[in-house]
């Protein structure tokens, strides 16, 4: 579970953030406790070269890039669910592929099942 977002960090993000959009697919058709996520964000950032974060709940990060370019997985660790986003441009986009766990599965009548993905 991603640990709470400190009202220091929101306020730094939120200073420095504009303008954020998502896109995310989730591969759910598999059967199984996981699924593979594909998420986009695009956003403004006020300062050039400027550090920040993404809160990524996942079971591992298979690839990030940031502005077309490859970043290192190493930026991102699993306690507390964070993404480290540096040397950021003015316009930037950043595609995250992680494989990701379902937090509730909820057994129905046979053949049915209602999931809740992280």
């Amino acid at each position: 579970m991603t640990a709470n977002l400190s009202r220091a960090d929101a306020r730094a993000r939120a200073d420095l953030v504009a303008d954020v959009s998502y896109d995310i697919h989730l591969d759910v058709v598999d059967e199984g406790p996981t699924f593979d996520s594909t998420t986009t964000v695009r956003f403004l950032a006020g300062q050039q070269s400027a550090t920040t974060f993404l809160d990524l709940e996942a079971l591992e990060v298979s690839n990030v890039t940031v502005n077309g370019v490859a970043a290192p997985r190493d930026g991102w660790t699993k306690e507390p669910g964070r993404l480290r986003l540096e040397g950021l441009a003015e316009h930037n986009e950043v595609v995250v592929e992680a494989r990701c766990s379902y937090t509730n599965i909820v057994r129905r009548p046979p053949g049915v099942r209602l999931l809740r993905p992280t």
